[in-house]
C-alpha cells in the first residue's frame, strides 16, 4: 500500500507539471511611439550631412530637396530613402562621404516610413 501511494504520488506531481509552449504576444502597435517629420526626422537630416547635397545649388547636385517635409516624404513614399539610407544599398549608400547612420537612427526613420511618413 505504501508503495502504492508512493508511485501515486509521484505520478501525481510528476503529472501536474506542465510546461506552457504557448508564445508570449507580440507588443501591440499602439505601444509604439509616433515618429514625426518634425518630432525626429527634420533634427535628423539637419544634423546628418544630408543638407550639404540635397539643397538646391549647393554642393553636389542631388535628385531631391531635404528642406522641407514634402521633398524628404517623396523620398520617404518612394522607397529610395529606405533602399539608400536605412538598408545602404546601391552605388553610393547614404549618407555618401560618411558614416552610416547608426542603427537607431536607421530604425527610427523605417518606423516613420511605415507609420506612414507623417507630418
Amino acid at each position: 500500500m505504501k508503495i502504492f501511494l508512493v508511485v501515486f504520488t509521484l505520478s501525481f506531481l510528476f503529472l501536474s507539471c506542465a510546461y506552457n509552449k504557448t508564445e508570449l504576444p507580440l507588443p501591440q502597435q499602439d505601444d509604439e511611439p509616433t515618429i514625426t517629420y518634425t518630432n525626429f526626422v527634420k533634427s535628423m537630416i539637419d544634423s546628418n550631412h544630408c543638407l550639404e547635397c540635397h539643397v538646391p545649388g549647393v554642393g553636389e547636385p542631388a535628385p531631391w530637396d531635404y528642406r522641407t517635409y514634402n521633398g524628404i516624404k517623396t523620398v520617404a513614399i518612394s522607397g529610395a530613402l529606405k533602399t539608400r539610407a536605412i538598408d545602404r544599398i546601391g552605388p553610393d549608400p547614404m549618407p555618401k562621404g560618411f558614416p552610416a547612420l547608426s542603427q537607431g537612427i536607421r530604425d527610427t526613420l523605417l518606423m516613420w516610413i511605415n507609420q506612414g511618413a507623417q507630418q
